[in-house]
């Protein structure tokens, strides 16, 4: 299973309605980010930006890049069993 499967099956919280970016997006895009250095929300932003091309071939980011309030606000909404629970599959 490629980490794309893996973070399809994390379960999002938000109402489907008034969202712009697929959960998966997001934290795909994070984790890219963080996995280049990325400290904080603001230059994992930053990071979308200026790797939007790249980006773009491996999830859809629908011409808008999350802002570091959605990241934050995606990641608060994230479920700590269920990742402890992905740890242990991935280990």
């Amino acid at each position: 299973m490629n980490i794309l499967q893996l973070i399809n099956n994390i379960p999002g919280t938000r109402m489907h309605g008034k969202v712009t970016q697929k959960f998966s997006t997001i934290i795909f895009v994070a984790l890219c980010g963080v996995l280049s250095n990325c400290l904080n929300y603001s230059d994992i932003e930053d990071y979308c930006v200026v790797k939007q091309d790249w980006l773009i071939k491996y999830v859809g980011l629908r011409n808008v890049i999350p802002s570091e309030w959605i990241l934050r606000k995606v990641f608060t909404l994230l479920d700590p069993d269920y990742l402890e629970l992905l740890q242990t599959i991935v280990n």
